[in-house]
């Protein structure tokens, strides 16, 4: 077998393979061998079919998948060999003239992308911002009410006061308030409002509607800030990304009554005994806010530095992409769709790139074992399971290996081990400015 590599354009080669019978001929004649050990075909004893029938029903066949395996190692055994950083896979280029009669030599090629030499140096980013949330005694009040609603009770209400949730039907309507004609297209559910998601203005207009009664939602002024709207109304957000109005029709008129700050709710919130006062229950609040408010902050700062790294100017070898684009996949692309597609998708493949190199340049490792305990801490969490479960183990080792046969969920597990190491790297090498803001001013700045 003959290998070499040649350029096509900038950061586009290929690879020509020539491959020779003596190189998939061996492992051919095995399975034929086996082949004739097995078959069962009328006038003949088991095992004793001639060869050559054998041969001439099977060869053809087990040539053309010896060669396809024998091709994909190889290709791939000699890209990491060279240590060529390739992006996207090997396009086999189509060859109709091979003639699969003669014994060869066959020859394939494979047409990759390149990766572009940039530098990335984390220490010399510019302009990032540490936004360390303070948690001040408003904040954990909030959040001890917010613990006494989750474990409150709902009561019937004849009229809606501030804090009321709203059961009834969402319509779509005009910017003016008027439904939409009725079609499949107009977007209508039923749903709930909760008025502690409007503005206080907003939030006015409903105040003593009754059941029967409706009114109008407008989404760009009156949900409240650091409420999603998707979550409120509980429509997904590609779907209310246009529609902007909606006539709610109340049904039912709920008030949640916080649960009394007790006994009996620090037991349902926190385990029973694990909190005894109200002075351990805000001192678990506070670690529990801290906990996420180091999470938000790391995600806001990965967020800055992304952003900072997609401006590098990067040259892609687009037109290899393009043709990635048209064979990947079951069914593929046609070039019309794949040039139409490729602006859309070309900032996905410029962060990939990104992120592989930080990663690699770091030495950043993920292996099996990485993968198969991210998967078991996930399964910890969805089962609820304490992480010293250790009884749990097999029986999680097992679910979670069936779990990551499946692609898409290993390949979440993977990107999920990825953004972790880069966010670690963002944390530990970018010199980012601290600076300590409250929960509502971090809103305001990781939303700008």
């Amino acid at each position: 077998m003959n290998i070499s590599q040649r350029q096509l354009n900038d950061l586009h080669d290929v690879i020509t393979v020539e491959v020779h019978r003596n190189d998939y001929q061996p492992k051919v004649e095995e399975k034929l061998r086996d082949y004739r050990k097995k078959a069962n075909i009328p006038g003949f004893r088991p095992g004793k079919v001639p060869l050559g029938m054998i041969r001439k029903q099977y060869e053809k066949p087990l040539v053309f998948d010896e060669i396809n395996a024998l091709l994909s190692t190889e290709v791939n055994k000699y890209i990491m060999d060279n240590k060529i950083n390739i992006i996207g896979n090997p396009v086999p280029i189509a060859n109709d003239d091979i003639d699969w009669d003669s014994d060869g030599p066959h020859t394939f090629e494979f047409e990759i992308g390149l990766e572009p030499t940039i530098e990335v140096d984390l220490a010399k980013i510019k302009g990032i911002t540490r936004l360390n949330i303070e948690i001040d005694d408003k904040t954990i009040n909030e959040e001890v009410e917010n613990v006494a609603r989750r474990y409150g009770t709902m009561e019937d209400r004849e009229e809606a006061s501030r804090d009321d949730f709203l059961q009834g039907k969402y319509i779509q309507a005009d910017s003016k308030g008027n439904p939409l004609p009725e079609s499949d297209d107009r977007l209508e559910k039923e749903g709930s409002l909760p008025l502690r998601a409007l503005t206080d203005k907003a939030a006015k207009a409903w105040t003593g509607k009754k059941s029967g009664d409706n009114g109008v939602l407008n989404l760009d002024k009156d949900i409240k800030e650091g409420f999603n709207e998707a979550s409120v109304t509980g429509f997904e957000q590609d779907q209310i990304d246009d529609a902007r109005h909606f006539v709610f029709n109340i049904d039912k008129i709920s008030q949640l009554i916080p649960h009394d700050i007790n006994t009996e709710l620090f037991d349902k919130a926190f385990g029973e005994g694990n909190v005894k006062t109200e002075e351990e229950m805000r001192e678990k609040v506070r670690t529990q806010l801290q906990s996420d408010y180091e999470n938000q902050t790391r995600q806001h700062l990965f967020n800055q530095v992304y952003e900072k790294l997609m401006e590098m100017d990067i040259t892609l070898p687009e037109e290899f992409l393009k043709r990635w684009l048209m064979t990947s996949g079951e069914k593929g692309m046609s070039e019309e769709e794949a040039t139409e597609q490729m602006p859309a998708m070309l900032p996905a493949i410029k962060w990939q790139f990104i992120r592989d190199h930080i990663l690699r340049e770091h030495e950043v490792i993920i292996d099996e074992a990485s993968i198969m305990s991210a998967m078991k801490d996930r399964l910890r969490a969805q089962f609820q399971l304490p992480g010293n479960a250790e009884d749990m183990d097999s029986i999680l080792d097992g679910i979670a290996k069936q779990a990551l046969e499946q692609e898409d969920q290993r390949q979440r597990i993977v990107d999920e081990l990825m953004i972790g190491h880069l966010s670690s790297l963002f944390d530990e090498k970018v010199k980012a400015k601290n600076k300590t803001v409250s929960w509502d001013k971090f809103i305001k700045e990781a939303t700008k």
